[in-house]
């Protein structure tokens, strides 16, 4: 069974890791070619990127939960139904959301705090970003599918693809054609867009990519997929809502330079936050599955099992940050000003990873058995507890309480996941009658 856990587990994490660095390749091209601007114009645009990811992660995750209880109940024909369900959200979803995205690049970043050079490279980046922004939702929706279906190695085999070549255009479209934001975008995209066509093609071939809907039901279906599909979507937004508060109260109490600093701190760790999230969602087809043919036993195994991976994970990346968070900040080619500062600032951050840890795995719980309203008022704490600390703590601390804002609310929000936990953990294996 540890066996089991770990080729679910250790391929997700890796997956969901180089979702984010997608963005993070972005910055670290774009940093060492225009400097400070360039990587603080990407972290004021990257939540329009993150939207579109988390779109599709909700709707495929929703798809991917209600999959596996249907399959852990036996019932094929149900679970063929979500997956087809599924995919076809994602098309439409992705089609309505880039074109109206798209039309709005500029005045979202405006509205987020961008001005004058940050607003000029921030749309620049954004326009060709929302353009393609269907083939992102489709190329992050498909993975949690693939991941219930074939299993996790092929759905980061298709993670890893894209991610190898947004590099390699990152390189020859950023640095040796010169193309700036713009080139950053496009490796982005048709890195996105490889991994898209790579997914489908697997699940087509393995007979999952089905495009029919059953006779009747079809509205039932969309609408268990959102509901559960909330939660996920809820936990891949929330560190760039949380980006958004800050980089606007870093503004505001710390000018430019805090913005810089926060950009490459938030952009480094970062890739904590998601693997400690794939965490949970590489154990979401083994908790589904249990909830399904109701095996209380080895459901609350594989829920201690990924409890402990988080809080390992969290510990492990919190030496590495500690030890070498000022390198990690020069690698991403900050001036040595903000590389030197933000090596204040890492320890502030190191100190919420158990909370997120906690926080990641319990939401997964959650809606892995289709629990999907504490589920969507878990993943939705954080940036509430955020919003409240940052209004009540710089005022007195400046911008020294807008670091710390960061890591109470992360405290705030694992006690909270704790409260649900003790009032929720019964409902695990009656998924059918806790969804919304």
């Amino acid at each position: 069974m540890v066996r089991t856990f770990l080729s679910y587990v250790i391929p997700a994490v890796l997956a969901m890791t180089l979702s984010g660095v997608y963005a993070i390749v972005d910055g670290f091209f774009v940093g060492n070619r225009i400097g400070d601007m360039g990587l603080s114009a990407i972290n004021f645009a990257y939540p329009v990127t993150a939207l579109l990811e988390a779109v599709g992660a909700g709707i495929g995750m929703g798809g991917a939960v209600h999959y596996a209880l249907a399959m852990g109940r036996g019932d094929p024909v149900r679970a063929r139904g979500c997956a087809a369900a599924a995919l076809r959200t994602l098309v439409l979803a992705g089609l309505a959301l880039s074109a109206v995205l798209w039309a709005l690049a500029e005045p979202m970043l405006y509205l987020m705090g961008a001005r004058d050079g940050l607003l000029r490279l921030g749309t620049e980046y954004n326009r060709v970003i929302t353009a393609g922004g269907f083939l992102q939702i489709l190329g992050v929706g498909l993975v949690p599918l693939l991941r219930n279906r074939a299993g996790s190695f092929p759905a980061t085999a298709v993670m890893v693809t894209g991610f190898v070549l947004n590099i390699a255009l990152d390189y020859l479209l950023v640095w040796r054609v010169d193309w700036g934001m713009t080139g950053a975008a496009l490796a982005t995209v048709i890195g996105q867009g490889a991994a898209a066509a790579l997914g489908a093609g697997i699940l087509l071939r393995r007979g999952a990519l089905d495009w029919r809907l059953p006779a009747s039901g079809a509205s039932s279906l969309v609408r268990d997929i959102l509901s559960v599909g909330a939660a996920p979507f809820g936990l891949a937004m929330t560190p760039n809502l949380s980006l958004v508060l800050m980089n606007g109260f870093s503004a505001h109490y710390g000018g430019e330079f805090a913005v810089a600093v926060y950009a490459v701190v938030a952009y480094s760790i970062c890739i904590v936050y998601l693997a400690l999230q794939g965490v949970g969602e590489g154990s979401q087809p083994l908790m589904s599955f249990c909830c399904g043919r109701r095996d209380g036993r080895g459901l609350a195994q594989v829920q201690r099992w990924a409890a402990g991976f988080a809080l390992l994970l969290a510990a492990g990346s919190g030496v590495v940050f500690w030890r070498w968070g000022t390198d990690i900040s020069l690698f991403m080619g900050v001036s040595h000003a903000a590389a030197e500062a933000s090596g204040a600032v890492y320890p502030v951050f190191i100190a919420s990873l158990p909370f997120i840890a906690l926080s990641r795995v319990a939401a997964a719980a959650f809606y892995a058995a289709g629990q999907s309203r504490p589920a969507q008022c878990l993943s939705w704490s954080e940036p509430l507890f955020l919003g409240g600390f940052l209004l009540a703590l710089p005022p007195f601390g400046g911008q020294v309480m807008v670091w710390w804002s960061v890591t109470f609310a992360r405290i705030a929000a694992a006690a909270f996941a704790a409260y649900l936990w003790r009032r929720g953990r019964a409902g695990f294996l009656a998924p059918e009658r806790q969804a919304a």
